[in-house]
């Protein structure tokens, strides 16, 4: 059995309890990998998606979100080149989202794996690819937009080749003790914290500075502290508790 979590915002409050699910559900988001029973079993033992790293996941799509409408044509260029199956819905936003069919996959390695295909084919660069991690979220076809109220809808659909994801074991990360990159996190944690974002790369935005944050030392407090700053001073800021939450969803994905 294999089931995905479905939910209605990208975060899932903490009042809200995990809704896995192996038939398909109208919520506005669903998990980007489906959870095999062990997987299952664990997220509902300690109730939520955190501590996923390295646990079994499946994967029979792959999901693209191409935020910048200049990435747009290059991409479906490099669609069309592979010969690859898609089809193309709007976001209900300004972006688009690819849907690629793919021969299914398994294990622990598949986020990884994904990603290193797509560094192959020159996709990795153009898409975001925040989503792909164990607990990451997906917007489904005929979800509302919370900010545009239009939905998720269909465009145009290629038949293709179906392909298959090589299956690759990442390696443990190397440990430089004369590195820099201390000193390097701290700098760029530093400038982001004190440079503007357009409305829709602040997600990105904020993953990038817990990861320098982290990187560099910074405790998980420290960190939110300068990231609620850092919002309040943003033209048009989101709501405290949507930055608490992004917090602490990031957080469990580091």
């Amino acid at each position: 059995m294999i089931s995905y979590e479905y939910r209605n915002n990208v975060i899932r409050y903490k009042h809200e309890k995990v809704n896995l699910c192996d038939t398909p559900q109208q919520t506005n988001f669903r998990s980007y990998f489906g959870y095999p029973q062990p997987t299952h079993d664990l997220i509902l033992s300690q109730g939520n998606t955190a501590n996923l790293k390295r646990k079994e996941v499946y994967c029979n799509e792959l999901l693209l979100d191409v935020d910048n409408p200049e990435q747009l044509e290059p991409v479906i260029g490099l669609l069309r080149n592979l010969g690859w199956n898609y089809k193309q819905y709007t976001t209900g936003n300004r972006g688009a989202h690819f849907h690629v069919r793919i021969k299914p996959i398994v294990g622990e390695y598949v986020p990884y794996s994904i990603k290193q295909l797509l560094r192959r084919v020159g996709l990795f660069d153009r898409v975001d690819t925040s989503p792909i991690h164990p607990a990451g979220q997906f917007r489904q076809e005929g979800a509302t937009h919370e900010k545009t109220g239009k939905k998720k809808a269909l465009t145009y659909s290629q038949e293709g080749l179906i392909p298959s994801v090589p299956y690759l074991v990442e390696p443990p990360p190397v440990v430089d003790r004369h590195s820099e990159s201390d000193e390097h996190d701290g700098f760029m944690y530093s400038y982001l914290l004190l440079t503007n974002v357009d409305v829709g790369d602040r997600y990105k935005r904020l993953y990038a500075i817990m990861q320098h944050g982290i990187r560099a030392g910074e405790g998980l407090e420290a960190i939110k502290r300068d990231l609620l700053a850092w919002n309040a001073n943003l033209d048009t800021p989101h709501n405290t508790e949507s930055i608490i939450q992004y917090h602490e969803m990031i957080a469990r994905q580091l």
